[in-house]
């Protein structure tokens, strides 16, 4: 099934609530957006797609003059804006938005980061998105994302284990998502994400970690 803006900003509305405690049934994703906040690089202006409750955003705040962090859940965003009052965060600027639909300027950002975003996405839609994104980079930004990516099941126990406990911490998750994102997920291969970002003139592109077999950190500079 395509990727359907509308069905999926009602899904992650009625999701608000619980989205932290479901994220602890998986298993590579909190190791993977620490390595990821850790390996994003400093400066001015950061765009952060898919905030979610702006886990990347408060993480990455003392790095950055601005944060502009987007999603298409207004409840998403509203959670947002409450948290940054709690924490007392005057940088990060939140957003409704559909990410398919963004009218930055060229050139706005220094750096662009995604976390389990792309994977809703069909093939031509993610396309889009690395040529939006490249356009809305500076000279020399970077683009940096974590996603889980398919696989072949790991040969070697421990990877294998690894792997599998992930697998159903993420089906704890999606089981509680309904048909919402186990219609809508398209994940693809590294090397089929390496090949996308280097069709959209992206360089440098390197993968950074490949938490529990099944999720990784991809990184590109302009």
């Amino acid at each position: 099934m395509a990727y359907n803006p509308e069905k999926v900003s009602k899904h992650f509305d009625f999701e608000v609530p619980l989205y932290d405690s479901l994220l602890k049934f998986f298993p590579g994703y909190n190791r993977t957006i620490k390595k990821l906040i850790d390996e994003t690089p400093s400066g001015e202006r950061l765009l952060d797609l898919g905030t979610g409750t702006g886990i990347l955003a408060f993480g990455l705040s003392d790095r950055y003059k601005e944060i502009t962090g987007v999603d298409i859940s207004p409840k998403m965003i509203d959670k947002c804006n409450s948290l940054k009052k709690k924490k007392r965060i005057d940088n990060c600027l939140f957003d409704v938005a559909e990410i398919l639909e963004l009218k930055y300027p060229a050139e706005s950002f220094d750096t662009i980061i995604s976390g389990y975003v792309f994977h809703h996405l069909e093939d031509k839609e993610k396309n889009k998105l690395f040529s939006d994104m490249y356009n809305m980079l500076k000279k020399d930004g970077t683009v940096i994302f974590c996603d889980y990516m398919k696989k072949d099941l790991p040969k070697k126990l421990l990877d294998k284990t690894l792997y599998l406990a992930n697998e159903f911490g993420r089906r704890v998750v999606l089981v509680f998502e309904g048909d919402i994102l186990n219609d809508d997920e398209s994940p693809i291969k590294i090397q089929d994400y390496m090949n996308i970002l280097r069709d959209n003139r992206f360089r440098d592109i390197e993968t950074i970690d490949f938490a529990y077999n099944t999720d990784a950190i991809i990184k590109a500079k302009k």
